[in-house]
């Protein structure tokens, strides 16, 4: 009788799929956000006193948590708590950042992908097209324009 269950439970398995190395492989397969520039790890460095390991300061993480309303694949990794993607250091030393994006690099320099992608963090309920035009001129919003001050902003996620 045990037999019998066994050879039934391998004849159910083989039929329906489970158990086999093709669907084992295909679950482990991470497509991740790769085409993002992003990355699941911190690189890190010694302190200047070289006491503690510290992240490098060229790189800016984006938590699971506040990616997760803007893209598709969400990390079935709990070790995974933020993508990390390199942010050039000079950029560090900018007053504003529209000395470096305008909204007419907007329209001449970013694909339409890349500007629909950033339109996805535009808050909802508001065109996006206005608000991005509003946010790269410098007008003041209800809460102050994040894209002026964005260098006190950041420490605050981070």
């Amino acid at each position: 009788m045990a037999a019998d269950q066994r050879r039934k439970r391998l004849n159910g398995a083989s039929i329906v799929g489970y158990g086999s190395k093709e669907q084992h492989r295909t679950k482990r397969k991470n497509p991740g956000l790769v085409q993002n520039g992003m990355r699941s790890h911190i690189s890190v460095e010694w302190d200047n006193n070289r006491k503690i390991v510290v992240a490098k300061r060229e790189q800016i993480g984006i938590s699971w948590r506040q990616m997760k309303p803007f893209v598709n694949y969400v990390s079935k990794d709990h070790k995974v708590l933020a993508d990390v993607f390199t942010v050039p250091e000079e950029i560090f030393d900018l007053d504003n950042l529209s000395e470096v994006l305008s909204y007419e690099v907007w329209t001449t320099h970013l694909s339409e992908n890349e500007r629909n992608l950033l339109m996805n963090f535009l808050p909802q309920g508001i065109e996006p097209h206005q608000a991005v035009e509003d946010l790269l001129a410098g007008t003041d919003f209800h809460f102050g324009n994040p894209f002026l001050n964005w260098q006190d902003i950041i420490p605050l996620f981070f």
